[in-house]
């Protein structure tokens, strides 16, 4: 998994291809112990973040926003959004 540090976000390439639970978190688990990780995503659960994945990854399978949602770019999200991943992720 290719994994970009960006001042207040991280975005994780191709993240579409990772779609068992267990790999997402350890992959979450590995970014949020990186010292380069900024306090955006330090400041989210991970199961916040974890359903931020989940959901690109659907929209991403049902041909929606395709060169959108191929990766995941995490980072702050306001609350409407995460309510969104929270719907998208079931």
């Amino acid at each position: 998994m290719e994994v970009k540090f960006n001042q207040n976000s991280v975005c994780v390439i191709d993240s579409y291809l990772l779609d068992a639970k267990q790999d997402i978190k350890t992959v979450l688990g590995d970014i949020k112990a990186d010292s380069r990780c900024p306090k955006e995503v330090l400041s989210r659960s991970d199961i916040s973040l974890y359903r931020e994945w989940k959901a690109h990854n659907r929209l991403y399978k049902w041909h929606l926003f395709q060169s959108h949602t191929k990766d995941v770019n995490l980072g702050y999200e306001p609350w409407y959004r995460r309510l969104c991943y929270f719907f998208l992720a079931f």
